[in-house]
């Protein structure tokens, strides 16, 4: 053991002298200084008077030799091998302090505190220029040249090179040396700040200025001014360190006093800025006035000879630092070091995408997807398990806690499933074996090749969801929705078009706020409250791969912008309201109110119905029973229930002696909607019949004669309805679904049906253009957001294509006794993919489907996989709309990269039409590296799982596809330029003026909130960014009490109770709502008041203001002086509590006004 513990000690740097004889190691202690003996004897060690630490074996009467170890005065008793690290830790606590009777041990190691001074006095000291090779020794020789002078010099050089290091150089060797050293990174520092960081500022100059600012130029006067990252400073910035260069004056914001300086400029910058110039990001007159001298920093692939001495260059700093000798590093290592060029990528990802300038030299496929979601299904997760475990899987089950692994334990076990908890980790599980971690993970992972599986918490119980109340769609408009990320191009109202950065929480004068950071054209960056979230929007126009122009903060081409795209939509609007005046001619049928029959009709429905439903059936019934023609979309994602919100209105409309036509897509649909209303109808003097290539000519011609003599209450068909043959008794009501399916022909004749019928259409995913006229107001519409009761999200897996998860899918689903939806949409080869399929999973039945067999064969077929006679269906999208199996619940797309996203939604909505969990498996070729357009396509379907999908699938197709020529080719250009959610809000605006309604008051007040309380979400309360930003935009938009109190009741419900940033932030959008009803265009709070400043422009009502002020709160005053403003004043109360009585009482000052005008 002693040799060893040499060994070891020796390792770490300490000087060591062995021996186990006594009195050899008395005589060793009289002739030299030791610091620390070592012993397994603490009586022969006493007599030496040097600290000593007793060392025992684990066989050792350990209690009795600590006491007597101690006694005789050890520093420490320990047992070795086991306390080695302890050893360590008190042989560095003994290093630390004062021994001035001994001789400092060999190896130093220094305290904290020592550590700290000793980094400070190293960064505060110029560090050598390592390096012997020509490219550095060319820096080094510019350097000695220029250094005496005060030429401006820039630095240039990629990120780590060591431009910081060649300033501090040229500082050091120049005359200015015993001056200051002042650097600043210009990336780093806001584009509203850089100029108060650079020149300083007066007291009270803005809201923040509470004291004077010496600014950077000021403070290296006699010394340098080290600008880093130069290329990234604002054009504004930029001008004013023009003058202060040219001038040698500077002037404070706040002040019209100009002040002499005295510096030296050094800059530094990654970027080519000859580049930037072109761009027009960076001045060219500020470039010449910086370059005088210019040094290119190598970086270190261009100088690998350096690399030996750069490594002990860090390798003696880092020993100098813990006080520790430095140790040598292996001959083979420098080697490898030296010829390293670059360095090597790993890239995980779920299927190849393009790269930009990365070319993989080595592909390894994993064959690895997620876990997908339980969802508290015991029964379902445990037969998985069961099968895995016969076929010698690894199951890995994360259960997040002690109790509740036990607890999985033994519901396992009742389902039949062995399984160990292991609450230490002690063991993997073996092959055939199922072990539960109390460990968190938060999703979980499949690997079939391998056969292991590991199962999070979250896969087993569902994700917590959301609680919050039903939404109601009270208008004929929706609001649109999209997803922000990092990178995105966004839209602000009063700024123009940015990218999107991320959220960045600020802190002023001690109170904390998140703002959004939004990137600008060149180095323009700007902070955007998140109470102002309701300004911003995700930009959507020019379609994938058309980016926008980006807009300047300091010129007004973005004012411009928007005044050449109102004037366009003046147009536009006259057009529309004019199309709005037709529909008004045009008088249609006028049904009547609902009969007996109705009721019980409704009544017969199986299924609870949603609130939606019963919302959207209102709604059209209304729209039926007035004299115009209806024209409404009814949207709702796949399977909530329009087909039957569609069946109450056409019964409806038979009851009143009119006609229905119900006009499908696809054969297969049409018939299926003709059983559906069969059944629905049972019982009922109504008479149906369906139009479609599945019956022959004969049925056909007999069909249009009884449809012409009135005899058809019903009629179901395909695009064969609206021919020319085809003539109604009594038409009343025409039901279009899935509309984006039909032809431009197709379409027109629809178009012109509208004039004089009702018509109502369904989708599940709107095409743009039917989505934009739905947003801008000009069609009716009724959604459908609320689920069916016990029905479960698609869980949606996005893979390579491979042969083991395909069988184990179809297995699984076979297992349980269901049924497969297999897509190969090649009808050529579709025979070959049957026998490579059979091949596959021989015990399944297959059938084959698609649109060029005889009719009564496809019907057949259809008919037979209803009947459950085949497993698993092999067809094209002949699938796509509207099919209702609800045996067949797990979907796998052959080439899924080859479909639109409306398309793969459609699909994916044929499975988990019932009270199962479905799967969904959209499959690319091995090997495939997809384009940008596919792989964002198949990202998005894998991302909206959750119910309600249909309005965000369709906007981000909106996204990637672009708005385009939406209301006519002049249109589409302005609305690549402004983005579509402000072309949609500006030409609502035009269109209120053109029907001679006064636009909103105060609609283009923007209020400003200068308030000095912490107002954010925090991560703990709101887990997860976009989380986080979809709360900071519910709470943005609140403009009425009712709405505050839904949104805290909402945060309450799904969250917990409030923090006090959290009330803070709810309040401050509150009163923002109100000051902007006001035409309130700041509001800023100092100590005991809050001043809230009118705008210029705003418009008010004074009489209604002066009445309602009149014997109001006695705290509350106006100053009519310019600017108009309103105090409330009250020094008893802290920043928080003045918010919340702010307010209170803004919020009775607007009842009373609204009183006084009533």
């Amino acid at each position: 053991m002693r040799k060893t513990l040499g060994e070891r000690l020796a390792y770490e740097g300490y000087a060591i002298e062995a021996t186990d004889d006594v009195s050899e190691a008395s005589e060793m202690c009289r002739q030299m200084a030791f610091d620390v003996v070592l012993t397994d004897d603490s009586s022969n060690a006493s007599p030496l008077g040097i600290p000593f630490i007793v060392l025992a074996g684990a066989g050792d009467n350990q209690i009795q030799r600590a006491v007597t170890a101690f006694r005789d005065g050890a520093m420490d008793f320990l047992q070795i091998p086991s306390d080695i690290n302890r050893l360590y830790d008190t042989l560095r606590r003994y290093s630390e302090e004062e021994a001035p009777t001994q001789t400092p041990l060999p190896k130093q190691r220094m305290s904290a505190h020592a550590m700290g001074r000793a980094r400070r006095t190293r960064a505060s000291s110029v560090q050598p220029i390592i390096g012997s090779s020509n490219a550095i020794g060319n820096v080094r020789q510019v350097v000695e040249r220029i250094a005496a002078f005060d030429t401006r010099t820039l630095i240039t050089g990629e990120n780590g090179t060591g431009k910081e290091l060649v300033a501090r150089w040229l500082h050091a060797k120049s005359r200015r040396a015993s001056g200051p050293f002042v650097e600043v990174n210009c990336a780093a520092i806001p584009s509203e700040l850089i100029e108060s960081e650079l020149f300083g500022h007066e007291r009270g100059a803005f809201t923040s200025a509470i004291k004077q600012r010496k600014g950077k130029f000021e403070q290296a006067t006699g010394g340098t001014l080290f600008m880093d990252e130069i290329g990234d400073m604002s054009l504004a910035a930029q001008a004013k360190v023009l003058r202060a260069l040219q001038e040698n004056k500077i002037c404070r914001v706040g002040s019209d006093k100009d002040i002499d300086v005295d510096v030296r400029v050094i800059a530094a910058t990654n970027k080519n800025l000859r580049e930037e110039i072109a761009k027009g990001n960076f001045r060219e007159d500020l470039y010449h006035r910086l370059s005088v001298i210019v040094i290119r920093v190598p970086p270190l692939r261009e100088r690998s000879s350096d690399v030996p001495e750069l490594t002990q260059h860090f390798v003696d700093e880092i020993s100098s630092l813990y006080g520790i000798p430095p140790k040598p590093i292996d001959s083979d290592a420098m080697e490898a070091l030296s010829a390293m060029r670059q360095t090597t990528l790993l890239a995980l990802t779920t299927i190849l995408r393009p790269v930009e300038k990365l070319k993989p030299t080595l592909l390894c496929p994993m064959g690895g997807m997620g876990a997908g979601s339980y969802g508290g299904r015991t029964h379902d997760m445990c037969a998985d398990f069961a099968r895995w475990q016969q076929d010698g899987w690894r199951i890995l089950v994360l259960s997040g806690g002690a109790a509740r692994g036990e607890r999985m334990r033994q519901s396992f076990e009742d389902e039949g499933v062995k399984a160990a908890f292991d609450e230490l980790g002690t063991a993997a599980p073996k092959s055939g074996e199922c072990r539960i971690y109390p460990l968190t993970l938060s999703g979980g992972f499949q690997y079939p090749q391998i056969k292991v599986a590991v199962i999070a918490s979250g896969d087993v119980y569902g994700a917590k969801s959301a609680k919050g109340k039903p939404k109601k769609q009270q208008g004929s408009k929706i609001a649109s929705f999209t997803d922000l990320n990092v990178g995105d191009y966004v839209v602000h109202e009063t700024h123009g078009i940015g990218i999107y950065q991320g959220t960045k929480r600020l802190t002023s004068e001690g109170a904390s706020r998140d703002y959004l950071l939004v990137q600008y054209l060149g180095s323009d960056k700007l902070y955007i409250p998140v109470d102002h979230l309701d300004r911003i929007q995700k930009y959507i126009g020019g379609g994938e791969g058309a980016a926008p122009k980006l807009s300047r903060l300091d010129g007004k081409d973005w004012d411009k912008q928007k005044s050449k795209v109102r004037e366009s939509l003046k147009e536009l609007a006259f057009d529309l309201v004019k199309l709005y005046a037709e529909r008004q001619k045009n008088r249609g049928y006028a049904f009547g109110p609902d009969t007996p029959w109705q009721q019980e009709f409704e009544e017969n429905f199986p299924y609870d119905e949603t609130p939606d439903q019963l919302q959207a059936t209102e709604e059209i019934k209304r729209d039926m029973e007035r004299d115009l023609p209806m024209d409404r979309l009814l949207c709702g994602d796949v399977g909530y229930g329009k087909t039957e919100v569609a069946l109450r209105a056409a019964f409806k409309a038979v009851m009143d002696g009119k006609q229905v036509a119900i006009l499908a897509p696809t054969t297969i649909l049409a018939q299926q909607h003709y059983n559906t209303l069969m059944r629905r109808m049972e019982g009922f003097p109504v008479h149906a019949d369906v139009l479609s290539r599945f019956r022959s000519a004969k049925e056909q011609k007999e069909s249009l004669r009884r449809l012409k003599d009135g005899e058809i209450d019903i009629i179901v068909g395909t695009h064969r309805l609206l021919a020319k043959d085809v003539q109604f008794k009594n038409l009343g009501l025409l039901i279009v679904d899935e509309e984006q399916r039909f032809g431009v022909g197709h379409k027109e004749s629809i178009k012109n049906m509208k004039k004089t019928v009702d018509v109502l259409t369904m989708s599940a995913t709107p095409i743009p253009r039917t989505l934009h006229m739905s947003m801008v107001g000009i069609r009716d519409m009724s959604l459908l957001e609320t689920p069916p009761q016990a029905r479960y999200p698609v869980q949606t897996y996005v893979m390579e294509y491979q042969d083991s998860v395909i069988r184990d899918a179809i297995l699984r689903e076979i297992g349980r006794g269901g049924q497969v939806f297999f897509l190969y949409n090649r009808v050529g080869s579709i025979d070959q993919c049957y026998k490579q399929l059979s091949k596959l999973v021989p015990e399944a039945r297959i059938a084959i489907a698609h649109g060029q067999m005889r009719e009564h064969a496809l019907e057949d077929v259809m008919l037979d996989f209803s009947q459950q006679k085949f497993d698993v269906l092999l067809c094209t999208t002949i699938i796509e709309s509207g099919l209702d199996i609800p045996m067949a619940n797990t979907l796998i797309i052959y080439d899924a990269d080859h479909f639109g996203l409306g398309q793969l939604y459609q699909m994916r909505g044929r499975v988990g039409r019932s009270n199962r969990l479905a799967y969904a498996y959209f499959t690319v070729r091995p090997g495939k590296v997809l384009s940008e357009t596919a792989q964002k396509r198949l990202d998005a379907i894998r991302e909206f799982t959750e119910f309600g999908s249909g309005f965000r699938i369709a906007m981000r197709d909106l996204e990637l596809r672009g708005a385009g020529n939406l209301l006519g080719p002049q249109q589409s250009g302005h609305l690549a330029n402004i983005g579509y959610d402000l072309y949609c809000k500006l030409l609502e605006e035009a269109v209120l003026e053109a029907q001679g309604e006064a636009p909103k008051p105060n609609r283009d007040v923007e209020t400003r909130m200068d308030v000095h309380v912490n107002a954010y979400l925090p991560a703990e309360y709101v887990t997860g960014d976009r989380q986080r930003l979809e709360v900071y935009k519910r709470i943005a938009s609140i403009t009425t009490a009712a709405q505050r109190d839904d949104v805290e009741e909402e945060l309450v419900d799904r969250f917990g109770d409030e923090p006090l940033c959290v009330a803070n932030l709810v309040a401050v959008a509150y009163l923002k709502a109100m000051c902007e009803k006001l035409g309130i265009d700041r509001v800023n709070q100092a100590d005991g008041r809050i001043d809230m400043r009118f705008a210029l422009n705003a418009q008010v009502d004074g009489q209604k203001l002066f009445t309602a002020l009149n014997g109001f709160d006695k705290r509350l005053t106006l100053n009519a002086a310019p600017p108009v403003t309103l105090t409330l004043r009250d020094q008893t109360l802290n920043r928080e509590d003045l918010l919340m009585l702010c307010v209170k009482v803004m919020e009775r000052l607007l009842a009373r006004m609204e009183l006084s005008a009533a």
